[in-house]
């Protein structure tokens, strides 16, 4: 039941964000700005990490179901970084 509440008001909020902040970039699940939204941090080196998932939306989805958003960020803006995939692709796997 808590579960429920929880993602009526993410999906209020989420709305709301979108309407004030039409121009900035969010959670690739849910697109709930960030300047609204908490992203979750996937550390994949000791410095460098990657977020196209919000706090609430990573830990709704399983680590397979993740791997998607993950892929989508890295072609979008990670092939040219010097960082293959397969990192990125091992630290999401692992739940990190």
């Amino acid at each position: 039941m808590l579960r429920k509440v929880l993602n009526i008001i993410h999906y209020a909020i989420r709305r709301l964000s979108r309407l004030c902040f039409p121009s900035h970039s969010g959670c690739r699940c849910c697109s709930m700005v960030w300047k609204v939204a908490k992203p979750h941090l996937t550390w994949y080196t000791k410095l460098r990490a990657c977020s196209p998932l919000c706090e609430h939306c990573w830990l709704q989805l399983t680590p397979l179901e993740r791997l998607s958003y993950y892929k989508q960020l890295y072609v979008e803006h990670g092939e040219g970084t010097g960082v293959s995939w397969g990192i990125i692709r091992n630290a999401v796997l692992e739940g990190k």
